[in-house]
């Protein structure tokens, strides 16, 4: 936060202040007006959020929940301080409708009103979201957005194209399942965008360059052509029981295909292996299968 003093006229940098204005003064700040509630800590606010009578207040490593629910400000208080829940980039904060969700290189996290939990726990190895976010050119340029027609979260690789063709690349996660997609090439490559934003139908819209101008592209997922390369990999199965060893006989998919030919569908590993082969294994997928079918994928020994 910077602004003008008063009394010198010369510009001051208050990196951890927040100002707030009057009841029904939009955009009007009296000097008056702030709030510190960590101060000293060798960090400054990069981004703000609210969720119901709450204020999130964004530094590089913390997050500092404030309770504003007092209709005096002499009643505000800090109610949580959270350390290594901090943000890089301003754009890296979206509300939705059932709370705030935001991304560093530790997670994507989640406030609902009462409690933070972090929505890669389970799902995501630590590691492949850390390299993700902190890949070597182009760490603190991650970005996140929300579609609320679909109830997804989308967490965009690079908004300043500095990783190149990845920085396509898109996590998306759907609250309505609690999974997590990586799509690959999601965005065009090379293009420097803004924030995320959602247009008057929910929309969600980015701003792209386009020579000297800037194009405003709507997130659109409908099937509209011939895609390759799409890979699908599950978490480790055990079956609730990793200490047991099993034994499978058969996997059983369930999948459709407008008419490209399959070959090698389905490739497994076990124990832990990250090399994955289809080695011993048959499959009865089909070429041309518009309505949806169940194939059978069968093990020898």
């Amino acid at each position: 936060m910077k602004r003008k003093d008063p009394n010198t006229g010369d510009i001051v940098n208050y990196g951890d202040r927040i100002y707030y204005s009057e009841i029904s003064k939009f955009d009007t700040f009296p000097t008056n007006n702030f709030i510190d509630v960590v101060l000293g800590d060798s960090e400054s606010y990069i981004g703000a959020s609210s969720f119901a009578d709450r204020i999130l207040a964004f530094k590089q490593n913390s997050v500092q929940i404030i309770n504003i629910s007092s209709p005096s400000p002499a009643g505000w208080f800090l109610e949580k301080n959270y350390d290594r829940m901090g943000i890089f980039h301003p754009a890296a904060v979206v509300k939705t409708e059932s709370g705030c969700a935001w991304i560093n290189k530790n997670g994507c996290y989640f406030y609902d009103g009462s409690r933070v939990s972090n929505l890669i726990d389970n799902k995501i190895d630590d590691a492949t979201w850390y390299s993700y976010i902190t890949s070597t050119s182009a760490t603190g340029f991650s970005i996140i957005g929300y579609e609320p027609n679909k109830k997804q979260l989308f967490v965009k690789r690079d908004c300043t194209a500095t990783e190149g063709a990845d920085s396509s690349d898109c996590y998306i996660y759907d609250f309505k399942s609690r999974s997590w997609v990586f799509a690959e090439d999601a965005f065009t490559s090379d293009i420097v965008t803004s924030n995320f934003v959602n247009d008057t139908t929910g929309k969600l819209t980015l701003g792209i360059t386009n020579s000297s101008n800037i194009d405003f592209k709507q997130w659109e997922d409908a099937n509209t052509g011939t895609v390759s390369g799409i890979k699908f990999n599950t978490k480790d199965i055990d079956f609730g029981q990793p200490g047991l060893i099993k034994k499978i006989y058969k996997v059983y998919i369930t999948y459709k295909n407008n008419g490209a030919a399959l070959s090698n569908d389905l490739k497994y590993a076990t124990d832990g292996n990250t090399t994955f082969a289809n080695t011993n294994l048959t499959s009865t997928f089909s070429d041309s299968i518009t309505n949806w079918d169940v194939a059978v994928c069968s093990f020898s020994s």
